[in-house]
């Protein structure tokens, strides 16, 4: 028997990321938006 260590799914992990900065991004550009709507 041999013990398995749970290793990240690299794909899982850079889709992940990538989502992330994608959401990131969408918010920033949301909110220059929204102050240059206000200001």
């Amino acid at each position: 028997y041999r013990y398995l260590v749970p290793t990240p799914n690299p794909t899982l992990v850079s889709f992940s990321i990538s989502s992330a900065l994608l959401n990131y991004v969408g918010l920033l550009t949301t909110f220059k938006f929204v102050a240059l709507i206000l200001l």
